[in-house]
């Protein structure tokens, strides 16, 4: 769910550039994260402006941001884990590939 968030929301942008949905998970998941490191970054400033965040205004940006954060945080780590399954769904693909081969090689049909 947060994932499909994420390809939709920072996605749309992207889509034209990436050839693959691979890819444009690939892109989605590096802007995401540089995302977060901003609003991070941001998050800090603010808090040297007014430790005590008595201003309403920063009060708000800063909850908007961690809120913000935690779901970009989410939706990477599943697109981390979709892309993790992918590449070992592949790779067993792969291998299963190359087995077959070897044993049509031998004269063996599967």
């Amino acid at each position: 769910p947060a994932a499909a968030g994420l390809v939709r929301a920072i996605g749309a942008s992207l889509r034209p550039s990436a050839r693959t949905e691979e890819e444009l998970w690939s892109m989605v998941t590096l802007h995401a994260e540089l995302a977060i490191e901003k609003m991070q970054e941001s998050n800090a400033a603010l808090r040297v402006l007014d430790p005590e965040l008595r201003d309403e205004l920063l009060r708000e940006s800063i909850t908007e941001n961690e809120a913000f954060i935690e779901e970009y945080t989410l939706g990477v780590a599943e697109l981390r884990a979709h892309r993790a399954s992918a590449s070992d769904t592949d790779a067993r693909a792969a291998e299963v590939a190359e087995v077959s081969a070897g044993l049509a090689g031998d004269g063996l049909d599967l």
